[in-house]
């Protein structure tokens, strides 16, 4: 699949740190979205009211293009420390 071969990728292809890699983000999904969302990438439809809220806000954005080394970029331009994230605001 698609999605474990990302997981291969951030780990420079080494099986075992990749299956704990995967593991762990299942783990987190599940915790913070629910079960449903273990085995699958996250949809909109499962973000909560103040999440969606927070992501149409713009304080957080993922660049268009990526780095050097291809990684996402992500960019906060929240207010220093006075901004609060909901509790199940995952990043990665």
């Amino acid at each position: 699949r698609r999605c474990q071969l990302q997981f291969l990728r951030a780990e420079y292809f080494n099986a075992r740190k990749a299956a704990t890699r995967l593991l762990l983000n299942c783990e987190t999904k599940a915790k913070y979205y629910g079960e449903e969302t273990a085995g699958r990438p996250l949809r909109l439809t499962d973000l909560n009211k103040q999440d969606l809220k927070e992501l149409k806000s713009g304080n957080f954005a993922i660049l268009p293009r990526r780095d050097r080394s291809g990684r996402l970029v992500c960019f906060d331009k929240s207010a220093g420390g006075d901004t609060v994230y909901p509790s199940n605001l995952v990043s990665y």
